[in-house]
Formats: C-alpha cells, structure tokens, sequence
C-alpha cells in the first residue's frame, strides 16, 4: 500500500469478523496519536442503539473481501455539523447500498481539522479491510505508559534510543529495558521496512513526549556494531 501522511509500517491483517469494540478502541487510539491537535473526544460507539442500523462494540465486522450483499463496499468517513461542535462520522458503506455506523466524535476544532480526521481513518479502514494490513502505529502507541488512558502523554522517563540496521529496529529506555524491536530480515526491501518502522516510532514517541535519539548500526558477518 502506497504510504500516507499518518502511519507507514503495517502488518498482515485485519479486523474483518471480530467485535466491533476492538476496532473502535483502536480507532480512538490511532485519531489520538495521528492528529494530537485535533481536539477528537467524546467518542460515541452505539452502545444502546438498536444494532440493524449501527454497530455496536459486540457486533461482528463486516468483511470488505466478502462480495455478498454483506460485504464492504467502501467507507464512508465525513463531518457534519453538530449541536456543540462539529461531529466525525465514520460509517461502513455495504455492497447492498446500505451504511452502518461504526462510531461517531466530537471535534473542537476547526473545520480542516475535522476533514483530516476522516481522511485519517479513511485511509486507516481502506489499509485494514481493503489491503488487510493493520497499522503498526497503534500498537506502538500502547507500549509507552501514559497520564491516563486517554492522554497522548507518556510517563516514560529519560530519553530511548532507536538503534536501526538495514533490516533491525531496536528500541531500548534509559535503563537499557527493551521498549521494542523488529527484524526484517530475508524480506524484499527490508530497508524501506525498517525505515517505515523507525519513521512511525519517532512519531509516536514525539507525540507523547519522550526524548529519543536515533542511532544506526552496521550489520558485520551476524554481529552489530555501532
């Protein structure tokens, strides 16, 4: 998948027939740390609505390989405007022509901010049900500890050291602890796979916070030297 302003590194697959609930708890992690400015809270996940018309965190994902009347057609992520503030509506379009409400937020900032918003997760869903390849940058999100749960501010002290090969990511904290690590190794092109990798953790760490240094080593007959 071609990369976008918002994440790079991804994984193989996908939300398609699990609980609705993890994707939106995903997607409220991922508007948090792709768009810090952007105001996004309050997020509305059907909870009580009648689950024909949205759905709610027990129900099942639709499947945008399914090409039954069930399937994903498309997204459909926009904003509207609200009672207090503009609202962000992300919303499944099936192949029946119907839609289903996955969840919807409040944004309290401008306009553009709220379009970047559903650009954001627009492209996100496209690379998860489309692609079947799940943003990496979440995950990522969720190692650091943090303020509160939702707070994109991190609790981690001291500064972490990013060390990259051209095909390993090492990520250690002050204290030498492994915070993560990656090894891209026997794939094609595993240097642009490190360099997504590295690109999305200096984001993250940015956005929460945390000092980080970058370092990149030499790969000489197994060991590496830095």
């Amino acid at each position: 998948m071609k990369r976008n302003p918002y994440f790079q590194a991804v994984e193989k697959g996908t939300f398609a027939g699990k609980p609705a609930g993890e994707l939106q708890s995903f997607i409220r992690d991922y508007a948090r740390v792709v768009l810090p400015e952007g105001s996004i809270d309050d997020w509305r996940t059907n909870d009580h609505m009648p689950l024909d018309r949205v759905l709610g965190p027990s129900s099942t994902l639709p499947d945008g390989r399914d090409s039954t009347d069930s399937g994903i057609y498309g997204n459909a992520c926009f904003l509207r405007e609200g009672t207090e503030s503009d609202v962000v509506e992300i919303n499944f379009q099936l192949r029946d022509g119907t839609f289903v409400n996955l969840m919807s937020a409040k944004c309290w900032q401008s306009r553009e901010i709220g379009w970047r918003a559903c650009d954001a997760v627009d492209l996100a869903l496209s690379s998860i049900f489309a692609w079947e390849e799940i943003p990496l940058i979440v995950s990522m999100y969720r190692k650091l500890p943090r303020k509160a749960w939702w707070s994109a501010k991190s609790t981690l002290q001291g500064e972490v050291t990013i060390t990259c090969t051209g095909s390993t990511v090492d990520l250690r904290t002050a204290d030498g602890s492994s915070l993560d690590s990656a090894d891209f190794s026997g794939q094609s092109s595993a240097h642009l796979a490190v360099e997504a990798y590295v690109n999305d953790w200096v984001r993250v760490l940015s956005v929460a916070g945390v000092a980080h240094v970058l370092t990149r080593a030499v790969e000489q007959a197994g060991a590496v030297v830095a």
